[in-house]
């Protein structure tokens, strides 16, 4: 343990040296990075700055120079005034030395006279810049000739920046920036920075020791660590075994060939064999022909997703069939594939399912006899009322002869009582053709404004009787003829309308039709009437159903559900928009095309 102890504390050392090395040539690199990417956008901001105020008065002498010799541009004439305006510009910074270059390398101007006429195309810096790029480097000069005077050990940053004008490279600009308390403070900071790292990677070498000195502590710690580990696994074995035999679901364990390794008592119970018996068997044995299929198939799925989930029929000793939900996983157990499975009786849950399918399909049989004789009630209760509202039209008009006052009220009433009960005859038999299944769409051109034209006349009678104003809207943009089936559509504007008029004592009821993007259009209804109470709006489309304030309204509570039944066939949806005391807006949405499945 010793020499484990000593060969940890000089490999940690060694290491530790190692990245305290890293670290400071890292940290001196990122450092010396940011100074001169710093260092490069200032130069950069500084010849922009050069290219808005002065390019102006250089580009004529850049312009001149190509024809000029070295000696003639010392000698130009324009040069010390464009030497005061490059002092001026660069008053109180720290710029030593500037250079104006045209694009055949020419130095055309420089704060150091001498320099000028000089040639810098074989100058990579320069050749950058000529195509876009700015180069800068970072030098220390022990001498530097900067404005007419010489500094010593400096630390300088010189770019070679395009001059661009209208987005076109017309020169370069060479700077050199002063960057020594820059490379100064940066070195200061350096220091302190490795400094700082150094003491934290002595704290966390001492860190470290402590850390070995208890490892010999912790090893030692290991070996009960362990041993309880044991004794745990001992345990848990111990627990899966109380839950393996004393479950109250089956559980077997099979090899990959069906062959019985183990079971519980619970199997046992279920299937009538002994244990003996179960162990000398293989699953198959315990399985119906006909569910052979079925066992390959989930062994498949076991292969593909290590688990499966089926319901699959039992044999057991006495012949029976237990039908059983089972759950099979697969592991590796000492390197050979097991099969765990998990068998639940069912039987009970089957004959509840079974007589749940039973009254499900009585449930059926009495709804279609209710509806049939529904329909045929219907059916049969219309021919003598037609014949009804046929004679007391006729005795109304006189054609049998002439009547009293009095006998035309009566013949009046009876027209209007049975008109009621012809409606409500002919709800329940569109009622009872809807519950049938039997409705079926005839989709055709119609022409919205003669339909409207048509249920409003049919319902005129009834406004003016209560003072009622009819009122009726076609969108412009709405065409003039939709595809749908006329009888059915006329239905729901004559079931939206004529409840309206109903449950409406006084004002208006508005029908706008108008189109609801590419696809749809929309019939909206709206009344002055007494409104809807929010608490009955969710069932105002059941069928038979009516508001307690309404029920001295004759009606059979079945116009808004068949409206609801036929909008929904149609491929639509409608809406209700209500305040009680307030008025009703109905909105029906239906397809400008008509739904496929409904059309006969």
């Amino acid at each position: 343990m010793i020499k484990i102890r000593r060969t940890f504390f000089f490999s940690s050392l060694i290491a530790f040296v190692i990245i305290a090395v890293a670290l400071a040539v890292f940290v001196r690199q990122m450092v010396r990075t940011n100074l001169e990417e710093l260092a490069e956008s200032k130069n950069v901001a500084l010849t922009q700055a050069f290219s808005n105020s002065l390019w102006p008065v250089f580009a004529p002498l850049v312009e001149d120079s190509i024809n000029l010799t070295p000696e003639e541009l010392q000698q130009d004439p324009r040069l010390p005034q464009l030497f005061e305006l490059v002092t001026a510009q660069l008053a109180d910074l720290s710029v030593v030395k500037v250079k104006v270059y045209n694009l055949a390398g020419l130095t055309v101007f420089s704060t150091e006279l001498a320099q000028i006429g000089e040639n810098k195309l074989d100058n990579a810096g320069y050749l950058a810049a000529s195509q876009g790029e700015v180069a800068s480097e970072l030098t220390h000069r022990d001498t530097f000739s900067a404005f007419e005077q010489t500094i010593e050990d400096r630390d300088v940053f010189s770019s070679y920046v395009p001059i661009y004008d209208d987005g076109q490279i017309v020169g370069v600009f060479e700077v050199y920036d002063d960057v020594t308390p820059l490379v100064v403070r940066t070195n200061q900071v350096q220091g302190l920075v490795m400094a700082g790292v150094i003491l934290l990677l002595g704290v966390l070498f001492g860190f470290l020791l402590v850390v070995g000195q208890r490892t010999f502590n912790i090893a030692q710690e290991q070996y009960e660590a362990v041993r309880r580990s044991e004794q745990s696994v001992r345990e848990s074995e111990q627990k899966y075994s109380n839950l393996f035999h004393q479950s109250g679901d089956g559980i077997f364990l099979l090899d990959w060939h069906g062959r019985i390794q183990d079971i519980n008592a619970r199997i046992e119970q279920m299937l009538g064999y002994t244990r003996q018996e179960l162990m000398s068997m293989n699953l198959d044995q315990l399985h119906p022909a006909d569910s052979q299929e079925q066992m390959k198939q989930r062994t498949a799925q076991l292969l593909q997703e290590g688990v499966a989930q089926f319901e699959i029929d039992f044999l057991t000793k006495a012949g029976d069939l237990m039908p059983a939900e089972v759950s099979v996983t697969m592991f590796e157990l000492q390197g050979e594939r097991v099969l765990q499975g998990i068998v639940r009786d069912i039987r009970q849950r089957k004959r509840q399912e079974q007589a749940l399918l039973q009254a499900r399909d009585e449930a059926l049989a009495a709804s279609r006899m209710k509806t049939q004789l529904l329909a045929n009630v219907s059916h049969d209760l219309r021919t003598p009322l037609n014949a009804i509202l046929g004679y007391s039209e006729m005795l109304q008009a006189g054609v049998y002869g002439g009547i009293s006052a009095r006998q035309h009220e009566a013949a009046a009433q009876i027209i209007d009582s049975v008109g009621h009960l012809l409606n409500f005859v002919n709800n329940m038999l569109d009622q009872a053709h809807i519950e049938a299944g039997k409705l079926k769409l005839n989709p055709q051109p119609v022409a919205l404004l003669d339909l409207i034209i048509e249920v409003e006349g049919s319902l005129k009678v009834l406004a003016d009787a209560k003072g009622l104003t009819l009122h009726s809207a076609i969108a412009p943009e709405m065409p003039t003829q939709i595809y749908a089936d006329r009888y059915w559509l006329r239905q729901i504007l004559t079931n939206l309308l004529g409840n309206s008029i109903k449950f409406t004592e006084e004002g208006d009821v508005d029908v706008k039709i108008f189109l609801s993007g590419a696809d749809k259009w929309v019939i909206q209804v709206t009344d002055t009437g007494i409104g809807i109470p929010e608490s009955a709006q969710a069932k105002i489309f059941e069928p038979f159903w009516q508001l307690s304030s309404s029920k001295q309204k004759l009606g059979s509570g079945l116009g808004l559900s068949i409206v609801k039944q036929l909008t929904t066939m149609m491929g639509g949806h409608v809406q209700l928009h209500s305040s009680e005391g307030k008025g009703t807006t109905f909105v029906v949405t239906l397809p400008l095309e008509p739904v496929p499945e409904f059309v006969g």
